[in-house]
């Protein structure tokens, strides 16, 4: 049998605005416990990746950004992520 490839566009079903702002509720308080200062801007999902826009009073560094990735390792598992300002 011949296997055939399919070259089209996924159908991502859009996740619902209730459902959003929960998650962005979980992560607030998640980063809360280990980056006080650091305030959670925007929570976006685009397809199977969550984008989260960071801000701190000291500004955003890379070192922040690996900070807050590795705080949400639990949501890697589910999300591709980005972190960034």
């Amino acid at each position: 049998m011949p296997t055939f490839f399919f070259a089209g566009r996924r159908i991502e079903k859009k996740m619902p605005a209730k459902m959003i702002e929960q998650l962005q509720s979980e992560i607030e308080t998640s980063l809360a416990k280990v980056e006080p200062r650091a305030e959670l801007l925007l929570c976006e999902l685009n397809g199977g990746t969550l984008r989260l826009f960071i801000d701190h009073p000291d500004g955003v560094d890379l070192e922040l950004c690996e900070r807050v990735t590795r705080q949400l390792r639990a949501l890697r598992e589910t999300y591709g992520l980005e972190v960034s300002s």
